[in-house]
């Protein structure tokens, strides 16, 4: 099932169209719930950030850097590649596989009809590695019963909030509207961490030295286009 569609079901059969979690609202331009003045608002809708060197940075962008995309591909693959079990306890204190749990399946074959255990691990370890935070939604049977698949969610379209009991929720958007979800039907893959809820996104604390690796790597590939030699207009009055 596609990942929209079954979360949309999930909230009209759950929540009946209502959520039960706080009311998101989108930002509008009559009531921003963000100020266009800040220039940390322009770069969550531009999708970067722009460093000391002036350059741009995404996270799309890093990976053009072949350290940031050697160091993203080797862990991200490795992870994926360990096996993923449900384990049973037994009377003597050792563990066995269990095949018969409904999570077993999904975790170590097929999470959902289009994705392998493989490219969901390796995509959810992909956002955590950049993001600091991977996410991953647990449709469940009647909506709190046994897990039925589990699908990737973007991260830069993903956060975590607390309603007014102090009970953590997520919020995700969903074909341009945000929707709240549960906590228990979230799989959430967390990184370095200054707080309780999200990771510290590695892009906003490595956007400096990969802004210079990026600015120097263009530099360089223009001064080779160009001969080696660096030419200029010299003026005298």
């Amino acid at each position: 099932m596609n990942p929209l569609v079954a979360i949309s079901k999930y909230v009209q059969s759950i929540f009946g169209g209502k959520p039960s979690a706080p009311p998101i609202r989108n930002a509008t331009i009559e009531n921003p719930a963000m100020s266009l003045q800040d220039p940390r608002t322009w770069d969550e809708l531009l999708g970067g950030t722009q460093s000391e060197a002036g350059v741009v940075v995404t996270h799309e962008t890093s990976l053009s850097l072949a350290a940031v995309w050697q160091a993203v591909s080797l862990i991200s693959g490795d992870v994926a590649s360990l096996p993923f079990h449900v384990y049973k306890r037994l009377e003597d204190d050792d563990r066995e596989i269990d095949y018969n749990h409904p999570a077993e399946y999904l975790i170590a074959d097929q999470p959902n009809d289009e994705t392998s255990a493989f490219e969901f691990w390796r995509r959810l370890m992909t956002h955590a590695l950049l993001w600091q935070n991977g996410y991953a939604f647990i449709r469940r049977k009647g909506g709190s019963g046994d897990p039925l698949e589990i699908l990737n969610l973007l991260p830069d379209r993903t956060t975590c909030k607390r309603d007014e009991r102090g009970e953590l929720f997520y919020v995700t958007e969903v074909d341009g509207q945000l929707v709240p979800i549960p906590a228990k039907n979230i799989l959430h893959v967390k990184g370095l961490s200054l707080g309780t809820g999200e990771g510290y996104d590695l892009l906003k604390a490595a956007r400096n030295a990969w802004g210079l690796a990026l600015a120097a790597q263009g530099f360089e590939s223009k001064f080779f286009a160009n001969g080696s030699q660096a030419g200029g207009i010299l003026e005298l009055p």
